[in-house]
């Protein structure tokens, strides 16, 4: 679908979207539906965009659950049709499920509209590829269905490929039989930075698990992070978590923990990352290789970490945040983090900061010295003794007072006497 007048499109209310027409695929219809202030309350800084299930557009309506994978695109209208590509998100819609599945945080306006090729024209192009990769109970075929449709996730793959079909791709499924929806013509598709690197740098079990996350095969459970879903497997999460392992097959398990989970307050490319990690061992390398806003991204880790008891991940996301340099207006949040969690290393290094003698007032000025009072108590207490430690053990400090004292006393011992001598000579000289 093309979005025409983009500019036009931001007045439209929180949770209100465009359309596009609708496609056939796997005996179901399809529609792309962007949302230019998001879709949900709370996200109207961000544009929203999902691939819709409306059956009421002409489907085959079905009570069982249809398990879709999606790869969706920003694209420049015309030549040469620069785009912005996202990773794909894969899940059930229909039946017990919602019936769209996308990403509720694709990109902030903003970010999106330093973008010349979309601010100067005012227009682009949302493409969704798409595949229906099976329905419940296997009655279904399989199909590959292209379509218009898609926006950026917060860390977008840029690439170019041939211009765009603006319209959107029509296809009917005969009963009984496979069918595939030719794809426009476009470029090979981009390879995520992270599956690149995953296929070459890892051999063995971590590079086959990475390829079983990459491709979702036999995945049994799906996590919905902000409106994003992640498929993944519960024997692989059980064998690395033992709160999944309660979870999933423990004896005190919940009813609740089914085949979709809801993860809250957690970003989507943080869980994403924690899944690489528990696949693969390893972080993706658009983690390990990036600078900006590295200490925000440890500290996303760092809490499913130690709430899944990831012991490795832990230390390894702390040490992350003990190579960053604090300041007076993040040591004490820093501070309370690695006191909430137990990261000891990360805690010291906090209380060093804090009893340096250029740092202590800045610190002390900053409010959030209530907060830190109010949340952690005891810790307030350990920040004063610190200070006070380093202030009598800091040999300048020593060293001034006992130049200090010695001056005066030979001050007064030898200088003010020596003084009055040569005072009483100069009179008798006269």
């Amino acid at each position: 679908m093309i979005v025409n007048c983009y500019s036009e499109t931001k007045k439209l209310a929180n949770g209100r979207s465009l359309k596009s027409a609708a496609v056939a695929a796997g005996g179901h219809s399809w529609r792309i539906a962007f949302y230019p202030n998001g879709r949900l309350p709370g996200n109207t800084d961000f544009v929203s965009v999902y691939l819709l299930l409306d059956d009421a557009a002409g489907g085959a309506v079905t009570d069982d659950a249809v398990h879709v994978e999606a790869r969706f695109m920003l694209i420049e209208v015309g030549y040469p049709a620069r785009r912005l590509e996202s990773f794909k998100v894969a899940g059930a819609v229909g039946a017990r499920h919602e019936t769209l599945i996308g990403s509720e945080r694709f990109g902030s306006r903003k970010e999106l509209e330093r973008l010349d090729f979309i601010v100067k024209p005012d227009r682009f192009t949302i493409q969704c590829d798409f595949t229906v990769v099976s329905t419940k109970g296997g009655s279904k075929p399989t199909v590959d269905a292209p379509a218009s449709g898609g926006l950026p996730n917060p860390t977008p793959t840029v690439a170019r490929s041939p211009p765009p079909q603006p319209s959107v791709q029509q296809a009917a499924a005969p009963a009984g039989a496979s069918s595939r929806v030719p794809p426009p013509p476009a470029s090979p598709p981009v390879v995520p930075p992270a599956v690149r690197a995953l296929r070459s740098s890892m051999s063995g079990l971590p590079a086959d698990l990475g390829r079983l996350l990459e491709t979702k095969q036999g995945a049994d459970v799906d996590f919905e992070v902000r409106g994003k879903v992640f498929a993944a497997h519960k024997l692989v999460l059980a064998a690395r978590s033992s709160v999944f392992m309660a979870d999933f097959f423990g004896p005190a398990k919940e009813k609740a923990t089914g085949s979709h989970i809801r993860i809250r307050h957690m970003r989507p490319d943080a869980f994403e990352a924690l899944l690489h990690y528990m696949y693969t061992d390893s972080l993706p390398a658009t983690v390990t290789n990036a600078r900006a806003e590295a200490a925000v991204f440890a500290q996303d880790l760092l809490v499913p970490a130690d709430r899944y008891n990831l012991k490795d991940l832990k230390s390894l996301t702390e040490n992350k945040l003990c190579e960053h340099n604090v300041d007076a207006s993040t040591v004490l949040p820093m501070l309370a983090l690695a006191e909430h969690h137990q990261c000891w290393k990360l805690k010291e290094k906090c209380l060093e900061f804090i009893a340096a003698g250029r740092n202590t007032r800045a610190v002390m000025a900053t409010d959030d010295v209530e907060h830190l009072a109010r949340r952690c108590p005891s810790v307030v207490r350990e920040v004063l003794t610190k200070i006070l430690d380093a202030r009598e053990a800091t040999p300048s400090n020593r060293v001034m007072v006992s130049i200090d004292v010695s001056f005066y006393i030979y001050a007064l011992i030898f200088i003010f006497p020596l003084g009055l001598c040569v005072l009483f000579y100069a009179i008798l000289l006269k």
